[in-house]
């Protein structure tokens, strides 16, 4: 009995879902990212050198499939690791979108979007900053000790050293 009531409410969910109307959303738009050079460039001691780290092997298909990559403070390949930082920090490079009442907006330049998450009590900061690093959109508060810009403005720097190399 269990069974069929578990079917109904999925076809019911599906029913409820095919009828909503939702903001048009547009689609992501192609950058002209050379992911395959900058993929190449990546090693996972030059990622160490500036404190980040990756998951080399799953860059190119997130490249592919997600329209960025990413780089963290811990070792995203070793589970739990995120538990061993006192804080979780993310930049994704690539396509990014902003969500307005129209539905999602994708920006038509690369982005960095940074993440911290604060593993003690839970708070957190989102900023999304253009190839200049000038600030796009930000959500959340800052929770470091470390002035918020400077710090941002040194770990963008070091990533795209990552990215495109030492300028």
């Amino acid at each position: 009995m269990k069974l069929k009531t578990l079917i109904i409410a999925a076809m019911l969910a599906l029913l409820t879902l095919g009828g909503c109307s939702t903001a048009e959303t547009a689609s992501s738009p192609d950058l002209g990212i050379d992911w395959e050079s900058i993929i190449a460039r990546i090693d996972a001691d030059t990622l160490y050198e500036y404190g980040w780290y990756a998951d080399i092997d799953s860059l190119a298909s997130d490249a592919e499939d997600l329209g960025t990559i990413t780089f963290s403070n811990y070792d995203p390949t070793e589970a739990d690791a995120f538990k061993s930082v006192s804080y979780q920090f993310c930049i994704d490079y690539g396509e990014g979108f902003t969500l307005t009442d129209s539905g999602v907006v994708f920006y038509d330049t690369p982005v960095y979007c940074v993440t911290l998450i604060d593993n003690e009590s839970d708070g957190s900061y989102l900023g999304t900053f253009d190839e200049d690093f000038n600030l796009l959109s930000e959500e959340g508060e800052w929770f470091l000790a470390e002035d918020k810009d400077e710090y941002i403005t040194l770990c963008l720097e070091n990533c795209r050293n990552i990215l495109f190399g030492k300028e």
